[in-house]
């Protein structure tokens, strides 16, 4: 048992009084574990804060909460607060912050249930599927019976944003569904408002179709679509909104946006989803037969609005079936996906279409590829993922209209591949082959090549432990200080005589040790007891090397300091969110007037929300274009394949550095500081700062 707290005599009698309800017993409705989720309950002796104790947190951080229950083998656990109504929250282990999750223990008391109970949750869970499929049939009178009284009973969370749940967010969707198809307008309009709180992207769209076709709101509709096109959409999401807008936009006589709007259709499915399309230009075909204000102009949009035909002679089916066969059975099937023909029997003119699709991204599963000429016929091909180990993957030029290319999950870019030799080499390498490694160096491999996660072969080969073949290959002008995508190097997979074994290795090789590089890694080091921050409290991207001067407020901004209490003491340097640095006033006096960083005055903020007298401030280097990319090595981000993950070097172009002394660069996503060694010098005499050489 941990230490006591002092609890209230109300809040005694209040737990006391219901300990038999609470005990063994499960409650539902709790945050990430999905409302209809059942968790056991054991409570804790009240006041016993073992459990702060365990979890390191610090009862003065949070003074009006204590110990409740614990959750079953969950590592978060239940608190109640000492003051009336006595909410109760979860302390959550991630980010080690409570949440109130019922406002008071009479709400929390409500969601208690034996393990053999249907919570209300379960039971609406069930029922709608029943309410969907009568929805389908547009029976919407009698699934409106159904699901009405559900939702009146259901309890809704006490924070629907914090606890938003999938099922929660159909059933307000469906309800919504159901008035609409009653004819009960705004009451579909506050469900469907409900259920996009919740996250139904669905209900959104739900919300187009009122304002479309029962308030006529058509600015309404333009408005609130294109705030919908900012967050992600799947294909269905996307085209109906497209339908929307342009059906607005034509409502409204801005027929250069309808038309926009459309071709967008015509352009992203006419080959993939001839559906719809079809579908599309038979809503342009019933605004036209309507009579609406601009049908003539609509009927312009027939010409083009419609999906691509084909026309294949029996040469052409011959050929193209010929290549068809040759595709492994998995892409075939990828292949009928892009076209939304999946599980049928293709046809002629379904193998012609999937010769338009443009784009092809093949799993592990679906085959491997060493012959790539099969994907030369794809010649509207964008974007092409698949696996193999081709020899070479200059035939892809081919393709002329590929713009992004994937191979074994790795972003390719400008066709770079390595070689057999190159290949050879890493794979003699991490079996420790010492003949094979002197096979593939004669046949061209190279020493500086890079394979697997930035990885060179001494690299490869260090992880064998063989220091003999890893002097052998330093001594070829491997450099044992060359990085990976990770945190080693060579020199890290052996103990201080190997590392001294390849340091003069690489000595009598000609290459120079770090200490001679011009530039190394800055970053923040964790002292003893030292103290964290939150990011300061502005509006600003920080970290990203942007600069923010001017946007900062002239009164400075607040950095709040984090828990727990225990780590509360000042350093010249301390962390500041994820990877920035607060810096004192000492600290400032050095890098005062130094190009390309900004020192932007915060005011601290320490535990208790008391402000402290030290002068510190935000430190802002700004980012610089100077990495020469193709020798670092990059692992290209999947999402913005012009951004890079990780690189294996920082291969700096001094000349696009000029005068500035620190830095980050840019592409590499992580943006670290870079500085010069000779600020470098003045600066590690700072506590908090923590100065390492740059990968090569």
């Amino acid at each position: 048992m941990g230490k006591k707290h002092t609890v209230p005599t109300a809040l005694a009698q209040v737990v006391a009084n219901a300990a038999a309800r609470i005990d063994g017993k499960y409650c539902y409705g709790l945050p990430h574990y999905g409302l209809s989720n059942k968790l056991e309950l054991q409570l804790v002796k009240l006041g016993d804060i073992g459990l702060f104790e365990d979890n390191e947190i610090e009862p003065g951080d949070h003074p009006d909460w204590l110990p409740f229950a614990t959750l079953g083998e969950e590592p978060q656990f239940l608190t109640v607060s000492t003051q009336p109504p006595y909410a109760v929250g979860m302390w959550e282990h991630e980010n080690g912050k409570i949440y109130t999750v019922w406002p008071a223990i009479e709400d929390f008391l409500g969601r208690v249930v034996e393990k053999s109970d249907k919570t209300p949750f379960e039971v609406f869970e069930k029922l709608l599927d029943k309410v969907g499929a009568l929805v389908e049939k547009d029976k919407h009178a009698e699934a409106l019976k159904i699901i009405k009284p559900a939702i009146d009973l259901l309890p809704m969370p006490a924070n629907a944003s914090y606890e938003a749940d999938d099922d929660l967010a159909r059933g307000w969707n469906l309800y919504g569904l159901t008035l609409q198809g009653c004819k009960q307008f705004p009451e579909a309009r506050a469900a469907f408002e409900m259920a996009a709180k919740l996250g139904e992207e669905y209900a959104v769209l739900n919300i187009l179709d009122i304002l479309s076709d029962h308030e006529r709101d058509f600015p309404g509709v333009i408005a609130r679509g294109l705030e919908l096109r900012k967050s992600y959409l799947n294909d269905y999401a996307r085209v109906w909104l497209r339908r929307y807008l342009a059906a607005a936009y034509l409502e409204l006589g801005d027929l250069a946006n309808a038309e926009a709007e459309l071709r967008g259709i015509v352009l992203a499915y006419a080959i993939s989803d001839a559906e719809k399309v079809r579908e599309a230009r038979a809503g342009v075909e019933k605004y036209i037969a309507d009579g609406r204000p601009h049908a003539e102009t609509a009927k312009g949009f027939l010409g083009w609005l419609k999906e691509k035909s084909y026309e294949v002679t029996p040469a052409q089916a011959k050929q193209n079936q010929a290549w068809w066969k040759a595709l492994p059975e998995g892409a075939r099937a990828k292949l009928m996906e892009e076209i939304n023909r999946e599980d049928e029997t293709p046809t002629a003119e379904d193998i012609a279409r999937c010769l338009d699709v443009d784009s092809l991204q093949l799993d592990e599963d679906d085959g491997s590829f060493t012959d790539l000429a099969v994907f030369l016929r794809l010649q509207n091909v964008t974007t092409l993922g698949f696996y193999g180990e081709p020899a070479s993957i200059e035939e892809l030029r081919g393709l002329p209209r590929l713009e992004r290319l994937t191979i074994n999950n790795t972003v390719i870019k400008d066709f770079l591949w390595p070689s057999p030799a190159d290949r050879a080499l890493w794979a003699a390498a991490t079996a420790g082959d010492r003949k094979g490694v002197e096979k593939a160096l004669a046949a061209g491999g190279s020493v500086t090549a890079r394979g697997d996660h930035g990885a060179t072969a001494l690299t490869m080969a260090a992880q064998t432990h063989d220091l003999e073949l890893c002097t052998f290959l330093v001594g070829k002008g491997a450099d044992p200080w060359a990085g990976d995508h990770g945190e080693s190097n060579a020199l890290y997979f052996f103990a201080s005589e190997g590392k001294q074994a390849l340091e003069e290795a690489a000595a009598k090789a000609g290459i120079t040790h770090p200490d001679k590089d011009a530039y190394r890694e800055l970053s923040v080091q964790r002292m003893p007891k030292c103290a964290t921050f939150e990011k300061p409290d502005v509006e600003i991207e920080l970290g990203e090397g942007e600069p923010v001067g001017a946007r900062w407020p002239a009164s400075g901004a607040k950095a709040q300091m984090e828990p727990p209490k225990k780590d509360s003491k000042l350093y010249d340097v301390m962390r500041s969110g994820y990877r920035n640095a607060l810096v004192s006033e000492k600290v400032a006096a050095v890098l005062r007037g130094e190009p390309n960083l900004e020192l932007l005055p915060v005011t601290l903020i320490d535990q208790q929300g008391k402000p402290r007298p030290e002068k510190y401030f935000f430190l802002n280097p700004l980012a610089i274009d100077c990495l020469q990319i193709e020798k670092c090595f990059p692992q290209w981000n999947h999402i913005d394949p012009d951004s890079a993950s990780e690189i294996a070097a920082f291969v700096i172009d001094p000349a696009k550095v000029g005068a500035a002394n620190l830095f980050r660069p840019t592409i590499v996503n992580s943006r670290p500081m870079i500085v010069t060694r000779a600020l470098a010098e003045k600066l590690q005499a700072f506590e908090g700062f923590s100065i390492s050489y740059l990968k090569r």
